[in-house]
């Protein structure tokens, strides 16, 4: 048919169809039936944004599943798509933290420091970032310290921001543990505080030197 409304509704079909893919676990099928609806309905239809949620998540369904170079390049690319298109959207936060996790895996440190300092509005990822962000500038400061050439930081400038990570885990940790006291009982937030207290005593340590 060619009435405007039927149209409308048959291109609004795909994104049902793509989420129904997705919670199928048919994730290649889902990431291109909503991108049908993408292209066909653009970035700024009601259901756009989900979209693109659910490419990212089916794309790290994928990685998760089959961690190789076509998926690695895939997740990458669904990741930024949802975080440039809807830096707003209500769970962008975990698409940030993934990224972190991903560049931290790599041992791209700094990439993944950059993609955990995004890591907003959700208390429990932002501690579990906070936390991450610590270990990868830790991984930094042990670099600068083998004299690895491609470290643009110097030790001091590493050192300052291990303190700054280090009270920013503790303030992140101390509201969850105020504000959802069973959830920071549970692993892994209940483990964090002793190996943070850990890495404290290391870094201050090496500043007492």
């Amino acid at each position: 048919s060619d009435d405007p409304i039927a149209v409308m509704f048959k291109e609004d079909a795909h994104y049902y169809l793509g989420v129904g893919q997705y919670e199928q676990r048919r994730y290649v099928k889902a990431i291109q039936t909503l991108d049908a609806f993408l292209k066909a309905r653009g970035v700024k239809n009601k259901h756009a944004s989900d979209a693109r949620y659910f490419q990212f998540k089916s794309a790290e369904s994928l990685y998760a599943g089959s961690p190789n170079s076509n998926n690695d390049a895939l997740y990458i690319a669904k990741i930024s798509d949802f975080t440039r298109d809807y830096p707003r959207h209500r769970f962008v936060y975990e698409a940030h933290f993934r990224l972190g996790e991903y560049f931290q895996e790599k041992g791209e440190y700094l990439k993944a420091v950059k993609a955990y300092k995004k890591v907003r509005r959700a208390p429990a990822y932002q501690v579990r970032a906070d936390f991450a962000t610590v270990q990868s500038y830790f991984e930094v400061l042990h670099a600068v310290e083998d004299g690895d050439p491609s470290v643009l930081l110097d030790e001091a400038e590493v050192r300052e921001r291990i303190s700054e990570s280090l009270d920013s885990y503790w303030t992140s940790s101390e509201k969850l543990t105020l504000n959802s006291p069973r959830l920071s009982k549970r692993a892994p937030y209940n483990e964090y505080p002793a190996k943070a207290t850990v890495m404290q005593v290391v870094y201050l340590g090496h500043e007492m030197d």
